[in-house]
């Protein structure tokens, strides 16, 4: 079966996941799964926006599926209430519903990119996850 018609199929899976599961604790992880598995890569995750104490608007790495021998990064201390406004050129791409691909080696935010190096990324892929009208967060490959 050719890669598109791989990923079709894991979006379909996604989609009865989602729809089987009431919560998204139990859905999400399974949908990143089908997700990774189809598309070949290393790691597939969710960021979920929020507020935190000080009112600064910020992402949480929330859920996260990994590739065999790819080591997981949900514990990973500096992914955690991480404010928009060090990434504000992305937080705006993503807002207008816009996909990010990129090579890291490209990427001009130094924090970012020191942050993408860390964890070992070469390429990342960022789609918007929106609720009704509302940046809910995204999901990155």
């Amino acid at each position: 079966m050719e890669r598109s018609s791989i990923i079709l199929e894991a979006i379909g899976k996604s989609y009865f996941t989602l729809q089987s599961y009431p919560s998204l604790k139990k859905s999400i992880p399974l949908i990143l799964q089908h997700l990774g598995e189809a598309t070949g890569v290393d790691r597939v995750y969710v960021f979920k926006n929020h507020f935190n104490e000080a009112d600064e608007f910020c992402m949480t790495y929330s859920f996260e599926w990994n590739a065999p021998g790819v080591s997981p990064q949900i514990d990973f201390e500096y992914l955690q209430e991480l404010p928009w406004s060090i990434f504000p050129e992305i937080e705006s791409v993503l807002r207008q519903n816009k996909v990010i691909n990129e090579l890291v080696k490209n990427t001009q935010n130094g924090d970012f990119y020191d942050a993408m190096v860390e964890q070992g990324i070469l390429s990342y892929l960022f789609v918007p996850i929106f609720s009704g009208g509302d940046f809910w967060g995204y999901i990155g490959f």
